[in-house]
């Protein structure tokens, strides 16, 4: 006598279990991570091109596009729901703006 209710692979029924909260994560995970990458393919190139000259250096202006990618996908959710190319306009300026002001 079987006491898990999820069905077999053997069950005659055919039914397939439903998703576990795992598997939905993942699959939330996957898209988002996804969506993510199109927007960096789509204005990474963009972002590099502008930061350089602000920061007058090629590696600093790197640093800055990564920090920029890490804030924007921290908060994803809420970038997604308006327009997505705005959010990384928006850390990537209030970065370059922290950065001038710890400057001495």
């Amino acid at each position: 006598m079987r006491t898990n209710s999820e069905p077999s692979a053997a069950d005659p029924a055919g039914v397939a279990p439903e998703p576990t909260d795992a598997r939905r994560h993942a699959a939330q995970a996957s898209t988002r991570d996804q969506e993510f990458l199109e927007l960096v393919g789509a204005c990474g190139r963009y972002l590099l091109r502008t930061a350089v000259p602000l920061c007058g250096d090629p590696i600093r202006a790197e640093e800055l596009v990564q920090a920029t990618y890490e804030r924007t996908y921290r908060s994803w959710r809420a970038a997604r729901n308006g327009d997505p190319r705005r959010t990384p306009a928006g850390c990537w300026s209030n970065l370059r703006i922290d950065g001038w002001r710890r400057a001495p």
